[in-house]
């Protein structure tokens, strides 16, 4: 489940099952009120929403989907390529322009999960990638990738150190 920042609306997957099959898994945005608003064909593993709660940046495995909250419409979908791993961490930028995405393989390690290598992606409003960067000795062991709340620059968060990007 994901909750806009303002509390206005909300995300949450949704599965239907008959016997042992599944049916279908969808996304489903409610207002503050609970009522359903719209429908995404995509149940998603991270979800976050625009400052202004307009957009829903959907992922799941290496699929990401941007969405009109009002109406579950897409505004773009990009699969990522398998060797970068599944999606592991995802942002919108406070302006709801920019998409941030950090994806990475897992791995058993020491008795827990790290997800190594890591590759970050920016992607505009349109779905049009404009950075890519790979971590090949970083990994992840709690996912995170922020953009700054006053949208100057984005953060990773990796298992030994932080990188911060900024605006020059």
């Amino acid at each position: 489940m994901a909750i806009s920042g303002d509390g206005e609306r909300i995300a949450a997957v949704a599965m239907t099952v008959k016997g042992a099959n599944l049916i279908d898994m969808k996304t489903h945005l409610f207002d503050h009120r609970g009522e359903q608003t719209a429908a995404v064909d995509m149940a998603f593993r991270t979800a976050v929403f625009s400052s202004d709660g307009s957009r829903l940046l959907l992922s799941r495995k290496n699929d990401l989907r941007l969405v009109q909250t009002s109406n579950g419409k897409t505004i773009w979908e990009e699969r990522l390529d398998d060797g970068h791993g599944q999606v592991r961490a995802v942002d919108l930028s406070p302006d709801g322009a920019l998409v941030l995405a950090a994806a990475a393989p897992s791995r058993l390690r020491e008795g827990r999960f790290i997800f190594a290598p890591v590759h970050a992606l920016i992607f505009d409003g349109r779905g049009k990638k404009i950075w890519q960067e790979s971590f090949p000795e970083d990994a992840f062991v709690r996912p995170a990738a922020r953009f700054l709340s006053d949208g100057t620059g984005f953060t990773l968060t990796f298992e030994n150190r932080y990188l911060i990007y900024g605006q020059e």
